[in-house]
């Protein structure tokens, strides 16, 4: 137990061993850059030694910040920051240490800025992604904006050709140690500032931390690059002094910034394990290494069970109390929790009571609701009889008196007549029937039914009295029931009452102006006002002598 208390007070004193390391290394470099002893052996030694304790800082800084930090693209540019770090050292080192040509130290003067204007965008790009969780896609913005930073690089390392960002004397070489700065060099120090800015901007803005007094903490150093940036350009003397060194004094600032970032919350991170442990809370959870030591236990503590019933594979066991025994491999070791299933078994048997009365409960409904359109079926059924008895109710009186007028006929004349009487009204009421049975919820019926309907009517009527046709072109497969049932019952209607005036007629049903419309030729000796007293709706001219034409609303 004591060994476990140790290793956790190390992991909680981790980070400030780190930081004590950091700054020991620090005022190391600075130690050795105060060397001076005039052997030049020597110091090149301190250089070279200097520059190497900051290439290992910041390559330590850049492993350390990929163990904390959770979001990829953040972890991504903040990755490559620290490598602009390491590649800005190699080359100063490679400057002041290796090479003494002049072509070759201005070239690697030249290379200074890559990282110097690449350092700052980067850092921009950073603090987009603070306070957000998922990841973005590379946008136009973000194109045009590395874009300037390419354009940049590219005008400083091609100044010898125009010379629009350093200007050298004329006859001389070119030299860092005798320039002055051209008439460009003020974009690169505004696309640094300008980078600054945002970077402020962004950290104020995206900033969700309780204490606000914290939010100041990284603006400390970023406020104090900015401040370099403009000492720099309008060469202070003092600042030779007290941080001649720019690589050192952008890099160390710039890690500090994220550090402080880190510090605040402002970029997430996977560390403070025992403070989460300890404040959870209302679950039973532990955190083992690979040997099976107790790396973390949550607050309301772990039971203690038996080694070989640990599963270490992400199974589930099930204990005999009823609880489960949950795990799942972690980087380094395994995470287990208890659950109380007992009050799930619970649940699912009242789940599976209530889902068997549910079930019952839809029979019932489902044979209530068969019953009731049964119902209905048959309401309807018996609504659309009585409509039809209703509505025929004439024609049925006017069968049922032929019928009794037959049986009392003396000669085969009148015979015949009440015969055909009989079946032209029985084909009538069979038809008209028909269509309001076969009309749909909408009252619309098959344009095909009421040919059917027309040629069964007109055949039953003889020929050798009445001579009755029909045309229907429509451009649409279904027609109002009302309009159908309509001329059925003018053509009966107009039979009965003309029985041995009409010795022809004709029916045209067609489509006009997106309207349905029917006509009536018929030949008849007078003007047919029986018909018109019943149906005054119907218009009446006269085309010929004893001919008329009747249109149908």
């Amino acid at each position: 137990m004591q060994e476990e208390k140790s290793e956790e007070f190390m992991m909680k004193k981790d980070p400030k061993i780190s930081w004590f390391a950091a700054i020991l290394a620090v005022l190391s470099a600075m130690l050795c850059r105060q060397v001076d002893t005039g052997n030049l052996f020597l110091d090149k030694l301190s250089v070279i030694v200097r520059s190497f304790i900051y290439i290992g800082l910041f390559t330590g800084w850049g492993f350390y910040l990929k163990r904390r930090i959770i979001h990829k693209r953040a972890l991504f540019y903040l990755e490559l920051t620290a490598g602009c770090m390491v590649f800005w050292f190699l080359i100063r080192t490679l400057k002041y240490s290796v090479f003494y040509d002049i072509v070759l130290m201005r070239w690697c003067w030249y290379l200074y800025y890559v990282p110097f204007i690449l350092i700052p965008g980067l850092s921009f790009s950073t603090a987009r992604f603070f306070g957000k969780v998922g990841e973005e896609k590379i946008r136009t913005q973000d194109k045009f904006f590395w874009g300037t930073a390419i354009v940049l690089i590219g005008l400083v390392l091609t100044n010898d050709i125009h010379q629009l960002i350093f200007t050298f004397p004329a006859g001389k070489p070119f030299s860092d140690a005798d320039n002055s700065y051209g008439i460009l060099f003020p974009l690169i120090m505004f696309w640094i500032g300008g980078c600054m800015l945002l970077t402020i901007f962004i950290l104020i803005r995206r900033c969700r931390i309780p204490e606000r007094k914290m939010l100041y903490l990284p603006l400390v150093p970023v406020g104090c690059i900015f401040l370099w940036c403009i000492l720099n350009m309008i060469r202070a003397p003092f600042l030779k002094v007290f941080a001649g060194d720019m690589t050192a004094f952008i890099c160390l600032f710039t890690a500090i910034t994220f550090e402080c970032c880190v510090q605040c919350g402002l970029i997430q991170t996977n560390v403070r394990y025992p403070e989460l442990f300890d404040r959870c809370t209302g679950i039973s959870m532990e955190l083992i290494n690979k040997e099976n030591k107790i790396c973390y236990v949550s607050g309301d503590g772990f039971p203690d069970f038996p080694e070989e019933i640990l599963p270490t594979t992400g199974q589930t066991v099930y204990l005999k109390n009823g609880n489960k025994l949950n795990s799942m491999p972690v980087n380094g070791g395994y995470v287990y929790w208890t659950e109380d299933s007992a009050r799930l078994h619970q649940l699912k048997k009242e789940l599976l009571e209530v889902q068997e009365e549910l079930y019952e409960r839809n029979k019932l409904l489902h044979a209530e609701y068969k019953k009731e359109s049964e119902r209905k079926r048959i309401e309807e059924k018996n609504r659309l009889y009585d409509l039809m008895q209703f509505q025929t109710a004439d024609q049925m009186q006017k069968l049922s008196m032929y019928m009794k007028q037959i049986g009392n006929v003396k000669n085969a004349e009148e015979y015949e007549s009440l015969m055909e009487n009989i079946i032209v009204t029985g084909t009538y009421l069979k038809r008209r029937n028909n269509l309001v049975l076969t009309a749909d919820e909408n009252g619309k019926i098959p344009e095909l039914e009421i040919y059917l309907a027309l040629k069964e009517f007109c055949s039953s009527i003889p020929s050798n009295r009445l001579q009755g046709q029909f045309y229907i072109h429509t451009q649409t497969s279904w027609l109002p029931l009302w309009k159908a049932v309509k001329y059925l019952d003018v053509l009966e209607y107009m039979i009965s009452c003309y029985e041995r005036k009409l010795s022809w007629f004709f029916i045209r049903i067609v489509e006009t102006e997106k309207q349905v419309r029917a006509t009536i030729s018929i030949r008849i000796p007078e003007k047919p006002e029986q018909l018109l007293k019943k149906y005054p709706d119907i218009y009446v001219e006269q085309e010929e002598e004893g001919e008329w034409f009747l249109r149908l609303q």
